[in-house]
């Protein structure tokens, strides 16, 4: 008796072992494994070649990290992403990093979310000879990954997410099966939109799905600190005279969080530094040593200096406003959102501070740089206010808005998007274009010269290996669930045959 009763235990021992072996904490959700099972990847057709010319930057850095394009599909819609595999000679299983860019790489190529950030994140992976899957999804130019509020009631959690932005923690468990990912080490990080986005995910899943996040410049809800977010590793970034993404944001989810008891949150505040707070973030190998030494249910030592961070109320998080509220209401005669508009209130504006009658805006000195004129404005100083020139409405100086027609070369997200020559100074993440090139990688009003479009690339994407190498291509994907080592190894050798043909 004795002995069966031995027997017994050791079973059930082994039994619970098995359980665990896939992770060292909670078993995975239900509904997101039955999510995961019924959604579909497949990869994203081949560039045409108008998108090639406009995204020639964007396919070199795809060559350069050697992602690939694919798309994941459920009963409510698809979603975009590129994904890389790094280091997969090292021992274990592989990690799952996500990244979310900003308001900017939005788009609908499925090119765009690599634009920012994605260069120095690979590098950061190899240099610490990190075993890991990344995935960046891109949020379509229809969507937000989440509500961009600037505090007050706009932080509330909504009760569920945007539809690409729901399709994450789908992909994630559906690439932890694919790849035989390790399910406690699944981390996350975003810059500006993207950082909106990571709050809203961590807020919803905490350590229910993520080992330990990274936002950078963007805002949560306070008020789901004490909830899933209390027990996650969090390290926050935010510079400290940023004009576009109120630094106070991140200072009241670092206060929540540490008012609720979470010992394992830091934050970091650039001082003097403005939106761009994510690019010596993600050049600081500190910050990814942090964030790979975390793992669900074990407590990682690495601790980061944490300096004085200045401590903000929830009361004054909640009088800070959202867009039209808060400090500085609206004036008479408010216009549209880059829109013809009527004659601003004096210094009213939408965010915090005094500014002079008709430039009003997105706080501060908007998402660029510099002070324009009355009447210029855009998602800067200014949203639809005061009467424009022809050609100078909208978001930035002749950017998104109606405001008359525009003169050639002015409009769009390029010369005169987002504040001062796009988002940032020259555009995104670019030197300033020539007259004539406005928009976003070519032209809204006006072509870009030939000069700039720059060489295509070769393109050793997935797209590109389907439409050269189609039979060999099928017999590669019938390897995709059997053997995924064998099915990268045909890939890449299929890879180096691209390679060879052009």
């Amino acid at each position: 008796m004795k002995k069966s009763i031995c027997m017994l235990g050791c079973a059930m021992i082994g039994v619970l072992a098995a359980c665990s072996s896939d992770s060292a904490f909670k078993p995975a959700d239900p509904a997101l494994v039955a999510a995961a099972e019924a959604a579909v990847i497949t990869p994203t057709e081949a560039p045409s070649p108008q998108i090639v010319q406009r995204f020639a930057n964007e396919l070199r850095i795809l060559d350069e990290t050697g992602m690939m394009r694919e798309t994941i599909k459920d009963a409510d819609g698809s979603m975009w992403y590129c994904q890389g595999i790094y280091n997969e000679d090292q021992p274990g299983k592989p990690a799952i990093l996500v990244f979310l860019h900003g308001i900017g790489e939005r788009g609908d190529e499925n090119l765009a979310s690599i634009r920012l950030a994605v260069p120095d994140i690979v590098k950061q992976i190899k240099d610490a000879k990190q075993k890991v899957i990344l995935l960046a999804p891109e949020c379509p130019s229809s969507q937000l990954w989440a509500p961009l509020h600037r505090g007050g009631a706009g932080a509330k959690l909504t009760e569920k997410p945007a539809q690409a932005l729901g399709l994450v923690p789908v992909l994630i468990q559906k690439k932890i099966k694919e790849f035989n990912a390790d399910p406690d080490r699944v981390y996350i990080t975003g810059l500006s939109m993207g950082g909106y986005g990571t709050w809203d995910l961590i807020s919803r899943y905490g350590t229910d799905l993520f080992a330990a996040a990274m936002p950078c410049c963007g805002g949560g809800d306070p008020a789901q600190a004490s909830e899933k977010l209390k027990d996650l590793p969090i390290w926050i970034f935010h510079g400290g005279a940023d004009p576009t993404v109120p630094v106070m944001l991140s200072r009241r989810m670092y206060t929540a969080l540490k008012e609720a008891g979470n010992d394992d949150v830091f934050y970091k505040e650039y001082p003097g530094v403005q939106h761009d707070c994510w690019t010596q973030t993600y050049r600081n190998p500190e910050a990814w040593k942090w964030l790979f030494s975390q793992k669900r249910g074990i407590k990682s030592d690495v601790r980061p200096e944490q300096g004085d961070v200045v401590k903000v109320t929830q009361e004054e998080f909640e009088s800070a406003g959202g867009f039209g509220g808060g400090r500085g209401g609206r004036g008479q005669g408010q216009g549209g959102r880059g829109g013809q508009g009527g004659q601003r209130g004096q210094g009213q504006g939408m965010g915090q501070g005094q500014r002079p009658q008709g430039q009003g805006g997105f706080g501060g000195q908007g998402m660029g740089q510099g002070q324009r004129p009355q009447g210029q404005g855009g998602f800067g100083q200014g949203m639809g206010q005061g009467q424009r020139p022809q050609g100078q409405g909208g978001f930035g100086q002749g950017g998104f808005g109606q405001g008359g027609q525009r003169p050639q070369g002015q409009g769009g997200f390029g010369q005169g998007g987002f504040g001062q020559g796009g988002f940032g100074q020259g555009g995104f993440g670019g030197g300033m274009m020539p007259g004539g090139q406005g928009g976003f990688g070519g032209g809204q009003g006006g072509q870009r010269p030939q000069a700039q479009q720059g060489p295509r690339s070769s393109v050793n994407t997935i797209s590109d290996i389907q439409t050269k190498f189609p039979e060999e291509y099928k017999e590669a994907q019938k390897l995709r669930q059997t053997d995924p080592a064998a099915y990268r190894a045909k890939l890449r050798d299929l890879q180096g045959k691209l390679t060879a043909a052009n």
